[in-house]
């Protein structure tokens, strides 16, 4: 019983090592250098709303 036990484990874990058996002996697909650095983020800010202008007058002073 503790060895079908140990046996189950051991399949267990060596089962998350399984590969391509083409990859063997290859370095891995990596991205370029620095290919992640400038990465521009999903959403950006909307513009402010334009500010009304303000009418001043020298005989009037309500605005």
């Amino acid at each position: 019983m503790k060895l079908k036990f140990f046996v189950l484990v051991a399949v267990a874990g060596l089962s998350g090592c399984g590969t391509n058996f083409k990859e063997i002996g290859r370095e891995p697909a990596m991205s370029p250098v620095g290919s992640g650095i400038g990465a521009s983020g999903p959403y950006t800010y909307p513009e402010p709303p334009a500010s009304r202008p303000k009418k001043l007058s020298l005989w009037d002073d309500r605005q």
